[in-house]
């Protein structure tokens, strides 16, 4: 599907009058999205009330992480769209994983707003914590490291150490296969610690990282700044989550864990018609 009039939604499926809005950053691993999901709730409703599911588009991130991250203003520019994405009102909000904070602050504003009282639904709600950052960022340059020289590697090494020791500091987790926490804590709250400087720091890492391996590959500037752009705007993201976690918003939420198996609930059948029946 293709972008929306506005510049940070996506159309995902369906032309229908229910006005579904989905929070997430498609990281691009391959695994269920939103439109697996719709393909789902597509038929889970009776009667010819069809819907139309839109997904965020993050804002571009310019590297000043504390000031980009409020949760309000970063909502704010979905918030600002919504007009465009057909009429309202908005029916549900649904959050994934780290956006399920998010998910909550934009439910709160559309209904301040008067654009609907949507029902608030968070599917395999995460915390986002300094080690969550880490993890993200070893992902990242996992591909790279083939191109890094020794100390370059190490360089790489130093800031994910960095970014795991602010986790302990902040009682954070630091193992990468966390188990679950209570629920209602994974998707609603906590104390806020800022996260900008641990985002701010793997940020200089990554882009050192690219700029080394780039230049040995001979790639074009323009693809290393896209790169070095998009982790940036998923780091924005991540800390915009984290924010958003100390100060719980929105409606009481439909909480939609992973499996017993670890599968997504946005592959579960079941979960898309929990999704139906919670439409208003």
């Amino acid at each position: 599907m293709s972008s929306a009039p506005g510049t940070h939604w996506r159309a995902i499926a369906g032309d229908g009058a229910a006005l579904i809005l989905a929070v997430h950053f498609d990281a691009g691993t391959g695994g269920p999205g939103f439109a697996d999901l719709a393909a789902h709730l597509d038929g889970c409703r009776p009667g010819p009330v069809g819907f139309r599911l839109f997904e965020t588009l993050p804002p571009r991130s310019g590297g000043a992480f504390q000031r980009e991250s409020e949760p309000v203003a970063y909502v704010g520019r979905w918030l600002a769209e919504i007009g465009s994405l057909g009429p309202p009102p908005v029916r549900a909000v649904l959050g994934y994983c780290a956006g399920s904070s998010l998910a909550g602050v934009l439910a709160a504003r559309i209904a301040q707003a008067g654009l609907g009282e949507p029902a608030l639904v968070l599917l395999a709600p995460e915390r986002v914590d300094a080690a969550v950052l880490a993890a993200e960022f070893i992902s990242a340059t996992d591909s790279l490291a083939a191109r890094l020289t020794p100390g370059e590697l190490a360089e790489v090494r130093r800031a994910t150490d960095e970014a795991r020791d602010q986790a302990v500091k902040a009682g954070g987790r630091t193992d990468e296969a966390h188990g679950p926490r209570d629920q209602a804590d994974e998707a609603r709250g906590g104390a806020e610690t800022s996260l900008a400087p641990v985002a701010a720091a793997l940020d200089g890492a990554y882009r050192a990282a690219v700029r080394a391996a780039c230049g040995r590959l001979s790639v074009a500037p323009a693809v290393e700044r896209q790169l070095c752009d998009r982790f940036a705007t998923y780091l924005g993201y991540l800390v915009a989550c984290s924010r958003a976690q100390a100060d719980a918003q929105g409606p009481s939420p439909v909480i939609l864990d992973r499996l017993p198996d670890g599968t997504s609930p946005l592959a579960d059948p079941d979960a898309a018609r929990r999704v139906a029946n919670v439409l208003p």
